[in-house]
């Protein structure tokens, strides 16, 4: 009995997911809802094959055979929850949602009231002196 490997991050609306199944892995998803089984998802960036077909068209003059490549950015696709896990033909995480992340910034440091004291303010370095390959003992 084989097993089921399991997603990574849970499959909310607003993530955005990489299509594993892409050659070059520039297919992007980003979940709008979840109907039952399925993700209703919109793609954000094209696959390979659908890029590269639409880059030979744009050099091609209009009726020739690659003049009819559709861009698939903004198409809604109905993806099963099952494939949002690592597999070959699976789904990467990439992101969460943007109203989950903090906004803050990083790092956070604490405020301090008082005056540095001498062991935490550092002397003026002399830079006739100052060896990068030396380390000198204070």
């Amino acid at each position: 009995m084989t097993k089921k490997i399991p997603p990574t991050h849970p499959v909310t609306p607003g993530s955005v997911w990489r299509d594993r199944g892409d050659l070059f892995g520039m297919r992007t998803l980003r979940v709008e809802s979840i109907e039952g089984e399925r993700a209703v998802c919109t793609t954000l960036t094209n696959s390979y094959e659908v890029q590269r077909a639409l880059t030979l068209a744009a050099e091609r003059p209009e009726g020739s055979p690659l003049s009819n490549a559709r861009d698939m950015r903004g198409s809604i696709t109905r993806i099963l929850l099952d494939r949002f896990r690592p597999t070959a033909s699976g789904f990467d995480f990439v992101t969460a949602p943007v109203e989950s992340l903090d906004n803050t910034p990083f790092p956070i440091r604490p405020v301090r009231d008082a005056a540095p004291s001498a062991k935490t303010t550092a002397a003026p370095r002399n830079p006739a002196r100052c060896n990068a390959h030396e380390v000198t003992s204070s």
